[in-house]
């Protein structure tokens, strides 16, 4: 795989990164979806789709963070569905915290109802125990998800950017923010204590001397 470009200048540049986004996204997620096969992907592909979400929205924000990636979610794919926008925030606790934390989507109690979910790797509809779902369309407190519908949509969301990207200056000056951002992070040792430096200042104490000893100056 050839070095990434350390900036990006020109908004022919982001299309082709986003491009490239696209291209590993197919690569990545399409094996995970294990298709026709009933097993596999139900939790890696909401995991792997939220975290390429979560790098969108860095770019499209120029901040990281759940905040820029919900914005992604809401603003973007809600172009491709209003349903993103609707319920972009709980779409990402439920099937990105949830996954990358605690290995499974997130259940919860509120207001004294639990909330769940249903995964099927249906286009948009499907049958669960009995009843009819369709992806993002709240029913019995839990929310579906149709992976296949999340995995197309996800790739619509990127070329809808690519066209926000050419007519928003703002958006493109994100992008550009966050892509320097990304390219020119710094590890530092303070008084003993790892820090990564990315714009803020983040401890890494998880990281002690014997990690970097084998690296040349």
């Amino acid at each position: 795989m050839p070095p990434p470009i350390i900036e990006i200048k020109s908004v022919d540049e982001a299309h082709l990164h986003l491009t490239h986004i696209q291209g590993t996204i197919k690569d990545d997620i399409w094996p995970a979806l294990n298709l026709p096969k009933i097993k596999g992907g139900y939790y890696s592909v909401p995991r792997l789709i939220l975290c390429y979400i979560d790098y969108l929205g860095f770019l499209y924000c120029g901040k990281s963070g759940s905040k820029s990636a919900v914005q992604f979610i809401r603003e973007v794919m809600g172009k491709i569905d209003l349903k993103y926008s609707k319920y972009g925030g709980i779409l990402y606790l439920v099937f990105r915290h949830g996954t990358i934390h605690e290995f499974m989507p997130k259940w919860f109690i509120f207001e004294n109802r639990r909330i769940g979910h249903v995964i099927s790797k249906s286009k948009r509809n499907f049958k669960w125990k009995g009843e009819n779902y369709s992806h993002l369309k709240i029913k019995n407190n839990r929310i579906p998800i149709a992976l296949q519908k999340l995995y197309m949509d996800l790739l619509s969301s990127i070329e809808r950017f690519q066209i926000i990207v050419q007519q928003d200056d703002k958006i493109f000056k994100n992008f550009q923010t966050a892509y320097r951002t990304i390219m020119n992070q710094q590890l530092k040792k303070e008084n003993g204590i790892y820090f990564i430096i990315d714009g803020d200042k983040q401890r890494a104490n998880y990281l002690i001397d014997s990690d970097l000893q084998d690296f040349s100056p």
